[in-house]
């Protein structure tokens, strides 16, 4: 999935709200999908993105650690 910038997330839920409104939730590992992956460069090259950070894996982490609590 491919999303402008997220503005707010919760990592007890594991949700995500962009500027847009829109609500994201991850689910189950990170990893990698080809077509994903052809979307994301579009997107990038389009939207003219120098810089990025994925921070999935570590959110995962967090949450499968027990990190992430509702506070």
């Amino acid at each position: 999935m491919v999303s402008s910038q997220v503005e707010s997330f919760d990592p007890a839920s594991m949700r995500g709200v962009t500027g847009s409104g829109r609500v994201y939730e991850l689910r189950g590992r990170p990893g990698w999908n080809a077509d994903a992956e052809h979307t994301w460069r579009g997107w990038m090259r389009v939207n003219e993105v120098v810089e990025y950070a994925d921070v999935t894996a570590s959110l995962v982490e967090r949450r499968d650690s027990g990190l992430a609590t509702k506070e």
